[in-house]
């Protein structure tokens, strides 16, 4: 894909801007690489920000989303527009919407902005997902489903993460790829701006509609849970707080957070969280541990005080892993949690590694993966993982994860000194060999993974396929996956489950609580008979979301 390419009046090369940060997460052809193209010559002649070569238009007959009807490039010319491609289960996708969300305010009349998803896994090619990614993740630009990878074929794109821009003349003026990309794409908008300052249309778009608050007493999009004593732990990703439940009866005891997000400490009625995801209760139930997911911190909860304190993160985003203090450390997008002898350990989905947290050493530092994404087993340190997101120990203290872009489950033996990882279920050295076929080691396809935890009784491990939309389990002696609950996704309870791309677990002996995201509820599960029914919270409407 080209990068924006700025040339003078005359006509000649004068200016190359472009930084390729890319996250091979995110990457299609999955093969990790990182490239920067730097400055070429530069000019005193006034720089043309306009470009020569026709936009495509977008084929008919298309979804959208957040618009009362289809757009076209013809209708927006005398607007600047810049096209996102993304893909809703890709974070540096995810990461660049607030820096699409400053451009927009910076240039609220002059630019549209269109996020054209194109998804990387079959069940992100769905509509119905696409809307709940939507607004899951508060989008109100349009949105166009490229299921097909029709606009993505026509403009050459190779990379998530991408962009291009159009002149108001309906010309392509370059593209991006990568993270951040607000310091490179800014000046080029303003160039526009000011170049076609008399004839840019500055009628605004017909709004996008508001995303509707979840009804008054409800979950939004519970990403995580967590069993401790007699009380389950709901991380409430959508509305920004954990809820303290009986996990008998459901009845609400305490909601931690207001609701609004933010990176703040204190009381549960004073303390803001930002899409909370994984938590862990310290082996004496006396703290709950949150990873703080927007917020790249790691929090933690006094359960006699109610007081929330932050264990570790500075909230700035980490770019590269480094060993450092608790309150000093930078983190990217901590998602899974687990916890051994104390010793928290972390799926830095953000950093494509698993990172320990030590509180009575004060350090944190990273225990699997060398942060190059990929799907490559080997010595702790040089292994590739790819977006882990759900954590779990083995009695013999083997770690499992799930690798959730490469659609795998994984193990790392960080007991020893000379560790390694491995794969327990889908192929590996690839992430793009993903589907839902049962079977032994590599034979097995998942799709998407994000929870996993170990059913002692049964010496295995139950895992979220999630994007398949089911819960499996894998027999460790044999290797062997297999489904176990869940078909076509929906919500039914009984003895034939549908769940609605599940990313949470917790086990409680004989029982399995699920985070079933989509569907906006807690489903507990006998694991010897496979029943399932939906946990009704009683008393959530006390506790209002604050706007």
């Amino acid at each position: 894909m080209r990068t924006f390419t700025l040339r003078p009046r005359s006509g000649l090369l004068a200016l190359i801007i472009a930084t390729a940060l890319v996250a091979s997460a995110c990457s299609a052809t999955g093969n990790g690489s990182t490239t920067t193209t730097s400055s070429a010559t530069t000019s005193t002649e006034p720089i043309d920000y306009a470009g020569s070569d026709p936009a495509p238009e977008f084929p008919p007959d298309l979804d959208w989303i957040n618009v009362p009807e289809p757009l076209t490039l013809d209708s927006l010319k005398g607007k600047i527009v810049l096209l996102d491609f993304w893909s809703y289960g890709c974070l540096s996708c995810i990461e660049a919407f607030s820096d699409l969300d400053r451009l927009q305010q910076e240039f609220p009349e002059e630019l549209v902005i269109i996020t054209v998803h194109a998804g990387k896994f079959t069940n992100e090619r769905e509509t119905v997902n696409i809307v709940a990614a939507v607004e899951r993740n508060r989008i109100t630009y349009p949105v166009i489903n490229d299921s097909e990878y029709a606009i993505w074929s026509d403009w050459g794109i190779r990379e998530w993460a991408s962009l291009v821009l159009i002149d108001p003349e309906g010309n392509i003026v370059g593209g991006q790829t990568g993270r951040n990309p607000y310091d490179i794409v800014q000046p080029v908008v303003a160039g526009l701006a000011a170049q076609f300052a008399d004839t840019i249309d500055r009628t605004p778009l017909r709004a996008a509609p508001a995303i509707p608050p979840r009804p008054a007493g409800t979950l939004s999009f519970p990403g995580g849970v967590a069993v401790s004593g007699s009380d389950l732990f709901i991380a409430d990703s959508g509305n920004n707080r954990i809820v303290r439940v009986n996990k008998t009866s459901g009845e609400v005891l305490t909601v931690y957070g207001t609701g609004t997000a933010g990176l703040t400490n204190g009381s549960p009625q004073e303390a803001q969280f930002d899409s909370p995801q994984g938590l862990v209760a310290s082996d004496d139930g006396t703290v709950l541990y949150v990873a703080d997911t927007n917020n790249h911190v790691v929090r933690s909860i006094n359960l006699e005080t109610g007081d929330v304190t932050t264990l570790a993160g500075t909230g700035e985003i980490a770019t590269t892993p480094a060993l450092a203090l608790l309150d000093e450390v930078r983190l990217s997008y901590p998602w899974g949690l687990t916890i051994l002898d104390g010793v928290l350990y972390v799926a830095m989905a953000g950093m494509d590694q698993i990172w320990i947290l030590d509180p009575t050493q004060n350090i944190a530092l990273p225990a699997v993966g060398s942060s190059q994404q990929g799907n490559i087993n080997g010595p702790l340190s040089q292994a590739q993982l790819a977006q882990p997101s759900g954590v779990t120990f083995s009695p013999d203290g083997l770690l499992y994860f799930a690798d959730s872009q490469s659609s795998a489950i994984r193990w790392a033996d960080t007991g020893n000194d000379a560790g390694r990882t491995g794969t327990v279920s889908g192929p590996p050295n690839d992430l793009q060999d993903y589907g839902d076929v049962d079977g032994t080691g590599a034979e097995a396809h998942l799709q998407h993974p994000m929870a996993l935890v170990w059913d002692t009784t049964n010496s295995q491990l139950i895992i979220a396929d999630s994007y398949n939309s089911k819960l499996k389990t894998i027999n460790i002696e044999t290797f062997l996956t297999t489904t176990w609950l869940g078909g076509e996704q929906g919500f039914e309870d009984g003895d034939a489950p549908a769940f609605w791309e599940p990313g949470g677990l917790a086990i409680d002996g004989g029982v399995l609580y699920v985070a079933d995201t989509n569907n906006h509820a807690i489903r507990v599960v006998d694991i010897e008979t496979g029943q399932t029914s939906t946990l009704v919270l009683s008393g959530l409407e006390n506790f209002p979301v604050a706007n």
